[in-house]
């Protein structure tokens, strides 16, 4: 079994692809949920249920960098869009070459500075849209 650790992910945004990577990410997360339908008929003694909607959304932690404001910027910025199309790529990657990508949009963020520390970012996020995968299910 081959099991992949979190240091070898990354995160990649732009507003049009392709996607820029974001420096120095720090981590990620993402929830993909389905609803489900019922679809029990009478006389059944047993509920069932099909899938039916899926949407996903997530939060992503970065660190400031000045050296790559550019990138760092555009993911900064993302959330001061109010007419936000949610059309940004987000490419989250597990390995260089497995990766789930989407578009979507910046929900949210929340920016911490401390003495003596990184300064941080972390951005809350929702997808728009088919979420598709790369390579997560070859060895």
């Amino acid at each position: 079994m081959t099991t992949y650790r979190g240091e070898g992910g990354s995160v990649k945004f732009n507003k049009v692809a392709p996607a820029s990577g974001v420096a120095q990410v720090r981590s990620w997360s993402m929830n993909v949920e389905k609803t489900e339908v019922e679809t029990t008929d009478l006389g059944s003694g047993y509920r069932k249920y099909m899938g039916s909607l899926v949407g996903a959304s997530g939060t992503a932690e970065i660190f400031y960098d000045a050296g790559a404001i550019a990138s760092t910027k555009d993911f900064l910025d993302a959330i001061n869009d109010p007419e936000d199309d949610a059309d940004s790529v987000f490419e989250f990657y597990t390995t260089t070459d497995r990766k789930i990508s989407f578009s979507g949009m910046i929900t949210g963020m929340d920016i911490s500075a401390t003495p003596g520390e990184a300064i941080m970012g972390s951005c809350s996020f929702r997808c728009n849209g088919t979420i598709t995968t790369s390579g997560l299910y070859t060895s």
